[in-house]
Formats: C-alpha cells, structure tokens, sequence
C-alpha cells in the first residue's frame, strides 16, 4: 500500500494552505491500539466545509465516486478491498482550525 499517504499531504499543502497567511504545520504520528495500526495525518490549515466533510465520510469500498480528484475514495477503497471494511479512512475537520486524517490498518504478521 505504497503512497496512501501522499494524496493527503498534497492536500494539505495545495488545499489546507493555500491563500494560508500562518505558519503551515502537517503533524504525522503512528500508533496501535486494539490490534490495529493508526496513522494520524494532521494540519493546523483552513479545514473544510461540513457539506465537504459528510461527503467524504460516506465513501465506501463500493462508491464510485470521485472527490474532486484527491484521491480519497482510491485510497479508502485500496483499504477496505485489500483489509476488509472495518479498515479505511477517517477525516475529522473544523474550518480555520485545520484537519486530522486517520487511517485504520490492520497488523500484519507475517
């Protein structure tokens, strides 16, 4: 699962930051919990609209759909076909506040 994390950076940087007139901070931290693999992708940027929010919440393994060419829905989709649908994305977001994405991946041993 090479580069699930580079659409998310990318967006930050082109989305989170743009016009952006503060210090752009992206926060990248790991962790496990439960038997499961965190990856926390955080920015201090402009956030996004809850309209925005509740679209890419419902993205699901089986969606179709394209978000504005970022690249979530491949990236959930990825996810959830390779590790099942427990697995996957989640975005939590405030206007002016900034950004966290967290992935959910399972522990492989192998």
């Amino acid at each position: 699962m090479k580069f699930i994390l580079q659409p998310i950076i990318e967006n930050s940087v082109l989305h989170g930051f743009k016009n952006y007139t503060e210090n752009g901070i992206i926060f990248i931290s790991c962790h496990v919990e439960e038997g499961c693999f965190f990856i926390c992708v955080q920015d201090n940027g402009k956030g996004v609209s809850d309209e925005k929010l509740k679209n890419w919440q419902h993205v699901t393994a089986n969606s179709p759909r394209k978000f504005n060419g970022l690249g979530l829905g491949a990236i959930q989709k990825i996810i959830q076909v390779t590790n099942g649908p427990s697995y996957g994305i989640q975005i939590e977001s405030k206007p002016y506040e900034g950004t966290l994405v967290t992935y959910k991946l399972p522990i492989i041993k192998e």
